[in-house]
């Protein structure tokens, strides 16, 4: 069982009490980023105590010239790779320049959080309030995956608040789809976990969609 799913047993299941704990530490402490990631590496603790979490990991400079570019591993213009990758209206932004396209992430670097198993398996966690900028966050693990040279997981977190059941909500899962042939050349094993305010419905849920490589976990109070 891969990482990303023994957490979704185990942490992120339907009778979780994952999100209660997270809208309280919210509402009791504030910040996004940091309380979503201390309660998961609470979680972790409490239920698996196999695995082992450190938050905001850095990588020290290393020269990426010796590794393959996006465009040469998929044998496409980087024009086009970004047109796909890259949340709509945000093409001429951080995923045009070279920190993005050219290895720059490598040149010192952080990583949210590293999530291991017995010492062996493990995946990446990049948590971004703002969904626009996964771009940056799927091109740093694919120069990561080529600075290791073996197989991991990553597991990108963001949030969307919505009141309708079409709209913003229906466009992600649109631009997924878009983009998960691509993703799946350069990552293999990735997972978004959607964090989405469902307070139209007056109810509290976690909800894992079918798709491969897209979860939400939906709430039903603002803010989450």
């Amino acid at each position: 069982m891969s990482i990303v799913e023994e957490l979704k047993k185990s942490i992120f299941e339907p009778s979780s009490d994952f999100l209660d704990k997270l809208s309280y530490k919210r509402n009791t402490y504030g910040g996004y980023e940091d309380t979503f990631l201390d309660l998961l590496a609470e979680e972790l603790h409490r239920k698996l105590p196999n695995y082992s979490m450190a938050i905001s990991v850095r990588f020290k400079r290393i020269t990426p010239s010796k590794f393959k570019k996006p465009e040469e591993l998929l044998e496409i213009k980087r024009d086009k790779i970004r047109e796909r990758i890259c949340w709509p209206t945000w093409l001429d932004w951080e995923c045009k320049s070279s920190k993005c396209f050219d290895g720059g992430f490598l040149q010192g670097n952080e990583v949210d959080a590293l999530i291991m198993r017995n010492g062996r398996d493990f995946c990446f966690v990049e948590y971004e309030r703002n969904r626009t900028e996964l771009c940056d966050d799927f091109m740093k693990m694919y120069w990561l995956r080529q600075l290791f040279n073996t197989q991991f997981e990553s597991l990108f977190v963001t949030t969307l608040t919505t009141k309708k059941p079409d709209g913003t909500y229906g466009e992600f899962a649109r631009y997924v789809a878009h983009v998960k042939p691509l993703l799946d050349r350069l990552l293999e094993n990735w997972r978004i976990l959607e964090i989405v305010d469902l307070s139209w419905i007056r109810k509290r849920q976690i909800k894992w969609e079918p798709e491969q490589s897209i979860a939400r976990v939906s709430v039903s109070e603002a803010g989450i």
